[in-house]
């Protein structure tokens, strides 16, 4: 089986100064999500295929998302990684060897 890949480390949203109006927009959502949910609940049965529900709470994932990429967009990029046992400034490129030329043969007659 393959090999799960690592998950990269993520800044916290409150650190990235392009996601804070999102983060005000996921507040409101949740307060939506909340009164869709109080809504659909009739006689203590809460009912998850309630339409009203179900939009707020794609709506919330939607705009969760959208926070999720605004976050990998404003990551520094890396450097591409160096080979191993390089030094760190320049690689090693591998020596030439002089072509060796052997005498030119006289024709036989």
């Amino acid at each position: 089986m393959p090999k799960n890949k690592e998950k990269r480390k993520l800044p916290k949203p409150s650190e990235v100064p392009a996601v804070k109006p999102l983060l005000e927009e996921v507040e409101k959502r949740k307060a939506v999500v909340a009164k869709a949910k109080a809504k659909a609940t009739k006689d203590g049965k809460f009912d998850k295929y309630d339409p009203k529900y179900r939009d707020a709470v794609r709506r919330l994932k939607r705009t969760c998302r959208h926070i999720r990429k605004e976050i990998l967009r404003h990551l520094p990029k890396e450097a591409p990684k160096k080979a191993e046992g390089a030094p760190a400034g320049q690689a090693k490129a591998p020596e030439a060897k002089p072509a060796e030329t052997k005498p030119a043969e006289a024709p036989k007659a």
